[in-house]
């Protein structure tokens, strides 16, 4: 009797946990779906709640339903094979790390796009055209009334979108 009771009220906290639980959908994305390569190397949202993917073979923004492709031969970007993005939390652009091409700036809303690169004869251009991760900068540069993008090794430096030249640390 005590085997049958315990049995019981296994049964009973199992099935009542299944009433209590939540059913959450995972949805897979590939180039199937429109993504242009399976090699995902960066994700952001930017502010209006879209994702952004940066691949090794372009941009793409996904709106919930399909993949917006972006491409060098679009010219929305100046180089295919991408290293990081970010996106800012308050302009509607896309700060876009390529591999040799330099770093952009994507303005969504516009459909304009700013390249940054290496220019031996401007000491404020970019150290090198491969910029491998950019993040925003920290809050004590936040605090100015300028905002400022951080990008790392091999480019040490930050970058106002309003004004462009970079300054090396």
């Amino acid at each position: 009797m005590q085997m049958m009771k315990s049995l019981l009220t296994s049964l009973v906290l199992i099935f009542s946990s299944f009433l209590y639980s939540q059913n959450y959908y995972v949805k897979q994305l590939g180039i199937e779906q429109g993504l242009s390569n399976n090699s995902v190397v960066n994700i952001t949202q930017d502010k209006d709640g879209f994702l952004w993917f940066a691949t090794e073979e372009g941009l793409n923004k996904f709106d919930g339903n399909r993949f917006i492709n972006y491409y060098k031969h679009t010219n929305h970007i100046s180089g295919n094979e991408l290293n990081s993005i970010y996106a800012d939390p308050t302009e509607p652009i896309i700060w876009i790390a390529t591999q040799r091409a330099g770093m952009n700036a994507y303005n969504y809303e516009k459909d304009e796009l700013t390249v940054f690169t290496h220019d031996d004869s401007n000491p404020n251009s970019l150290i090198t055209n491969d910029v491998t991760h950019i993040s925003p900068a920290g809050p004590q540069r936040q605090s100015r009334r300028r905002r400022s993008t951080w990008t790392s090794r091999p480019v040490s430096g930050n970058a106002d979108p309003s004004t462009s030249p970079f300054l090396h640390r």
